[in-house]
């Protein structure tokens, strides 16, 4: 994996942690492919019982990394569905329709795409520091990798698409009470919550959990 991308286990839950804290956790391509096949691997892996998503320093993802995105003048524009379609909506759907549970640890922001990785997770759990910001109406386009369907189906319309035309700050507790997170927890257990949970999920095979759902 790339220096970008951690993986580590505990006992039967596979952690994968967003290592470019300098950058807020900024996601580039390689990181997002690579992310995605070590989901893949670990979803394949008869040791594994359950997947965690955590990051280090203080955020756990603002999204796309845009200074990579920038267009010279004259330049032709990047296709931005090539992106969509090869790197980001192929790592959620691994996320969300995988066999196995998935967490996720929020910290900090999770905004943009980092919102869409952070809620794609079956369980997330967020630190009291946490923040989910839909900030793609700020850059002129509408939410993706998954956004556009995630929201709503956990906020409702009204709600999702506030956040998403207003591009405003939801903090750890409102996203509680919406019901976008399963529960809000000191930053300093954040860690250890999240494995306890994946640890109570990994008791479960998949076909417990298809019944569940």
């Amino acid at each position: 994996m790339t220096d970008s991308i951690r993986r580590r286990t505990a006992g039967r839950i596979a952690v994968f942690t967003l290592a470019r804290p300098d950058k807020l956790n900024a996601l580039d391509a390689e990181m997002v492919i690579d992310l995605r096949r070590g989901v893949d691997a670990a979803m394949g892996d008869p040791r594994v019982g359950a997947i965690v998503l955590d990051a280090e320093g203080r955020a756990f993802c603002s999204g796309q990394d845009l200074s990579l995105r920038y267009v010279p003048p004259g330049a032709p524009p990047l296709d931005l569905g090539a992106s969509l379609e090869e790197a980001y909506n192929p790592l959620v759907r691994s996320i969300r329709y995988g066999p196995k549970p998935v967490v996720s640890a929020v910290q900090g922001v999770a905004a943009g795409a980092g919102a869409s990785l952070a809620l794609a997770a079956d369980v997330v759990v967020a630190a009291a520091d946490a923040r989910f910001v839909e900030a793609f109406s700020r850059v002129g386009l509408m939410p993706d990798g998954g956004g556009t369907w995630l929201l709503p189906h956990a906020v409702g319309r009204a709600r999702a698409l506030a956040a998403a035309l207003l591009g405003s700050a939801i903090d750890a507790p409102t996203a509680k009470a919406w019901g976008l997170v399963w529960d809000v927890v000191p930053a300093s257990s954040l860690g250890a919550v999240a494995i306890g949970v994946a640890e109570r999920l990994a008791t479960f095979g998949p076909s417990d959990l298809t019944e569940m759902a």
